[in-house]
C-alpha cells in the first residue's frame, strides 16, 4: 500500500484533466477484486493493477475466484490490466506460462 503514490496518481489525473474517468483505491489486491466482483452491475469496466512483484502470483488467483462468468450475466467481465516483472530473457511464451 501506497499512499504518497495513490496522491501523485490523483494529482496526475487531475493535471491530465482525467480525473472524472477514473477512481484511485489504495487497497490490498486482492482484497480489491473481492471487493468489485460483490455487485456485477455496479462493478468497473477496467481495472488497472500496478504490483509488478507479486501481481501474478496474488492478485491473479483472486481474479479467478472473484470474477464468475456466470454472476457476470448481464455484462462483459471487466478488462483487468495485471503489470508483472519479467527478466530480459524471458520470452512471450515465459510469460504466458507464468500466468497461465
Amino acid at each position: 500500500l501506497n499512499p504518497v503514490a495513490t496522491d501523485y496518481l490523483k494529482k496526475n489525473a487531475m493535471i491530465n484533466r482525467v480525473e472524472h474517468n477514473l477512481k484511485v483505491y489504495n487497497m490490498d489486491g486482492g482484497d480489491f477484486i473481492r471487493w468489485c466482483a460483490q455487485d456485477p452491475l455496479a462493478g468497473p469496466d477496467h481495472i488497472v493493477m500496478n504490483h509488478p512483484s507479486a501481481a501474478v502470483e496474488s492478485i491473479l488467483p483472486a481474479v479467478i475466484q472473484a470474477f464468475s462468468p456466470q454472476q457476470w450475466t448481464h455484462r462483459p467481465l471487466p478488462m483487468i490490466h495485471v503489470y508483472m516483472f519479467a527478466r530480459s530473457d524471458y520470452t512471450e511464451k515465459d510469460i504466458f506460462d507464468r500466468i497461465e
